[in-house]
């Protein structure tokens, strides 16, 4: 059960086993709203067991019993895990998996029931109703399913560090793995039209999927390092690296990244800044040198902001010409949530804690007004309304909410193997007073951010290190055993040093 309080002026929130306390009472409004209305909303045991949809009104948007295992399952997926919902992830991923073709290609999309025939637009679908071919030419969201994968088992892994589970899966990943290695040409790039955009297209290299395929391969070489599979996680590293470079050299233009790269039209950096730049901040892809030329032109830029809403896709969305549409539409020239976690992990690499604050307000706020409820684009005043088509109870603004929030705003990291960091970068004195309970797999934390660093307690099934950085001070650590009790601890900044 959900259940939010005021007492006094502190706002709490209690969702399942967790609970939540900030002084600033319009973001943990947003987040009860955006768990209970939306991410929670969209649960359905009915479908199968663990099944959630990427719409809050299950019947509506895209579907009742639709499944979209690309960045919408994985972005819904994440925030489950914030919200305590591991086994529940696990089914669900469970069930992507049973779709996997031979050739370890995961579908981009399932939709249950529909015969293996062609949906209106030529959409090929195979047998149980999964999509491995776009219709829009480039084939976009062609590695976006795999992609996905690799990063949500990460991420699952982190959460609740079990290893009877990442073995169970080993030989799993390791075909999701190995075809996207598969799909890196002769220039070190990776192949397919856009990453996480069917309209306009970007065909045929879209810089995000050369950042995300990059840093994915890298996270994924720790995870078969962990797993005994060396030879397999040597290739993966090697490979992200080279995806690097190639999109270093192939894709900067002197003060920026281009957007795409066409096999006509060369490089195109028509539209201004573009989210090619942000995710190459965002995912440790640019060089030091070319951070220095992008960053002071990508925090607070205003021209990113459609509609009220951060993540718009590019500074000038009133440039794109028609051959980059062939005729269909813009739909995905806008702002949308995909957009806006990258400018998140950008923020947070760059330790811009005021540029994260302010576009978590800005959702906040936008939510309010529309009762919590969010559009899956937004649209630039530029461009007018240039979509097929609305969908308001789209789920992807409150998962993305809910994982910056976690993740960058009180800076909650889960480490690979085990620690737990705390890192945040927004300044102390703006997070004294913010703190939760939060239940990471079979362990729980609850803490409370002070002036001079952090008070809390802990337990669990297992041993487990908690780290502490703050901006500006040196790293705090303290282990803490198993125990079935909470057992407190503290870390903090004392007159003569840091204390444990």
């Amino acid at each position: 059960m959900l259940a939010c309080v005021r007492p006094g002026e502190e706002t709490r929130l209690r969702l399942n086993h967790s609970r939540l306390w900030m002084p600033e009472a319009g973001l943990a409004e947003a987040y009860f709203h955006n768990a209970a209305d939306n991410i929670l909303a969209a649960l359905n045991d009915d479908i199968h067991p663990g099944f959630f949809t990427v719409c809050a009104d299950p019947g509506q948007g895209h579907g009742w019993n639709t499944t979209f295992p690309g960045l919408d399952f994985g972005q819904s997926a994440e925030a489950l895990l914030w919200l305590g919902e591991m086994e529940r992830v696990k089914l669900a991923w469970d069930y992507v998996r049973s779709f996997q073709r031979e050739d370890g290609l995961v579908p981009f999309a399932i939709f249950p029931g529909v015969p293996a025939a062609c949906m209106s637009g030529n959409l090929p679908i195979a047998a149980g109703g999964a999509v491995y071919e776009h219709w829009v030419p480039g084939n976009p969201l062609y590695t976006l399913a795999n992609v996905t994968a690799l990063r949500l088992a990460d991420r699952i892994h982190r959460h609740g560090q079990d290893m009877n589970w990442l073995y169970s899966q080993s030989d799993y990943l390791a075909r999701i793995a190995r075809w996207l290695l598969r799909q890196v040409d002769d220039n070190g790039l990776i192949r397919g039209a856009g990453f996480y955009l069917e309209r306009p297209l970007r065909n045929r290299y879209d810089g995000v999927n050369q950042c995300y395929s990059a840093a994915t391969l890298r996270e994924a070489a720790e995870l078969f390092a962990i797993l005994g599979r060396d030879a397999l996680a040597d290739a993966c590293r090697d490979s992200g690296n080279a995806i690097a470079e190639a999109f270093r050299k192939h894709f900067w233009q002197g003060t920026q990244f281009a957007e795409y790269l066409n096999p006509e039209h060369g490089a195109i950096v028509a539209h201004g800044l573009t989210d090619s730049d942000w995710a190459a901040v965002a995912l440790h892809i640019a060089t030091p040198e070319q951070i220095e030329q992008l960053w002071p032109r990508l925090p607070g830029n205003p021209a990113f902001c459609y509609d009220g809403m951060p993540g718009g896709i590019a500074e000038h969305p009133d440039r794109y010409a028609d051959w980059e549409v062939q005729g269909i539409d813009r739909h995905d020239v806008a702002a949308m949530g995909r957009v806006w976690m990258l400018q998140a992990m950008a923020a947070y690499r760059q330790g811009d804690g005021e540029e994260l604050l302010r576009n978590l307000r800005q959702v906040a706020e936008r939510g309010a007004r529309d009762h919590y409820r969010y559009m899956e684009r937004y649209f630039s005043e530029k461009t007018g309304f240039c979509g097929a088509y609305k969908i308001a109870t789209y789920c992807e603004y409150p998962a993305n909410f809910i994982r910056i929030f976690q993740q960058y705003f009180h800076g909650v990291q889960p480490e690979l193997r085990g620690a737990i960091t705390l890192a945040p970068v927004v300044p102390p004195k703006k997070l004294a007073g913010c703190g939760q309970r939060l239940q990471l797999g079979d362990r729980e934390l609850e803490y409370t951010y002070h002036a001079d660093g952090i008070r809390g307690s802990y337990r669990g099934k297992r041993s487990s290190r908690i780290d502490l950085r703050l901006p500006g001070r040196p790293l705090l650590s303290i282990g803490m055993g198993a125990t079935p009790e909470f057992q407190a601890f503290r870390l903090e900044f004392s007159a003569d040093g840091a204390q444990a």
